[in-house]
């Protein structure tokens, strides 16, 4: 366990003296500064190789602070007034399969512009800070749970060939690979048309139709349990669903449903933002 942590920590330490960037990362920073320097998207002051000045990035965005007292023992949103739950919630749980739900902010104002420059503006320099974001929520929901893996929401088929990259599946290669998180990919996606093309109602439609267990799901649990040195057959102790944004909440919850079917037993779902 020592080890895993130390290493987790020395990950933790390159990462940031490399600044977490590509090359690709490092010449817009360089470009930027010298020939166009943008306005920070929370504040307006000058920013340089984000969207986000050096203050912002370190107070607004990784230095949130989570209180899940005053949040929605539900679907996790901050509370307005209520108690334990907030008003959504106390007419529907979108959540039945979820043991609990974690989106780190709401998506709006900054957070809103924020993502869409990361997810529709391929600013991929963002990844690095928003796997720390993630950190910080994993730190939260799991606390000393072990045996616990990470579970990517699964991109459309083809998305990943056509853009070359898809923005959870990158998220969750830099827990895995710099914070020292397991993850599996336990979760198939059979849909090819946007989600973000889909009214509340057509979303909710697809709820436990467009997604279903990955066809070597079984495979994978059984090499990640003899890699940890488990009986075999042993089923991770919990499974974090990672997602960027939560909307109508049916993608991460059919996904939870069907971790839950493979008997994997808690279920939690985490995301760096929610609608509403």
């Amino acid at each position: 366990m020592e080890n895993k942590v130390s290493e987790k920590a020395c990950n933790k330490k390159n990462l940031q003296s490399a600044g977490g960037m590509s090359v690709r990362g490092a010449m817009r920073m360089v470009m930027s500064y010298s020939f166009a320097r943008e306005r920070c998207v929370c504040c307006g002051r000058m920013a340089v190789g984000n969207p986000l000045c050096g203050s912002c990035l370190s107070e607004r965005l990784l230095g949130i602070s989570i209180d899940m007292s005053v949040r929605c023992s539900i679907c996790g949103r901050p509370l307005l007034g209520e108690k334990d739950l907030c008003s959504a919630c106390r007419i529907e749980n979108r959540f039945p399969h979820a043991d609990q739900v974690l989106p780190v902010f709401p998506y709006r104002l900054w957070m809103k512009m924020l993502l869409y420059q990361w997810k529709c503006g391929d600013r991929r320099s963002l990844s690095p800070v928003f796997a720390k974001v993630l950190g910080r929520g994993l730190e939260e929901i799991c606390g000393g749970m072990e045996n616990f893996v990470l579970v990517p929401v699964p991109p459309r088929p083809g998305k990943i060939r056509k853009r070359g990259w898809d923005q959870i599946d990158e998220l969750c290669g830099i827990l895995k690979r710099v914070h020292g998180f397991d993850v599996l990919g336990l979760v198939e996606r059979f849909s090819v048309e946007q989600q973000k093309k889909k009214d509340r109602e057509e979303r909710l439609e697809m709820k436990g139709r467009g997604y279903g267990p990955a066809v070597d799901c079984m495979k994978k649990i059984a090499a990640w349990s003899k890699s940890r040195g488990l009986p075999p057959g042993t089923r991770p102790s919990m499974a974090v669903v990672v997602d960027d944004i939560i909307t109508t909440g049916a993608t991460v919850d059919s996904c939870a449903a069907i971790l839950k079917d493979m008997g994997i037993p808690i279920v939690k779902v985490l995301s760096i933002a929610a609608v509403g």
